[in-house]
């Protein structure tokens, strides 16, 4: 088993293929709920990078993968994200935290 501090969005996915999950959520950064505006839109950013390497990562056949959405409190971000995710080829899209 990978080490959470030595995971990556390929061994995230790796980890679900393994478990035979039948859906799979891409790796996201999610960063504390107090967290600045420069802090939430380096996770977005973070998480979008990520949710490309995620979906070019090894799947099951029928396996759903879903990207997640970050942005804080901020609707605006969120909204923002939700459009860079969902232009993605994932099977749906979740709200992070």
């Amino acid at each position: 088993m990978v080490a959470p501090s030595a995971w990556t969005p390929e061994s995230a996915m790796a980890i679900q293929v393994a478990l035979g999950s039948d859906v799979a959520m891409a790796f996201d950064e999610c960063p504390p709920s107090d967290a600045d505006g420069a802090i939430v839109r380096k996770a977005m950013e973070r998480t979008t990078r990520w949710a490309r390497r995620c979906v070019e990562a090894e799947s099951l056949d029928g396996q759903l993968r879903f990207g997640i959405v970050q942005g804080g409190t901020d609707v605006d971000l969120r909204l923002g994200h939700l459009a860079e995710i969902a232009e993605l080829p994932f099977d749906g899209v979740a709200l992070g935290g």
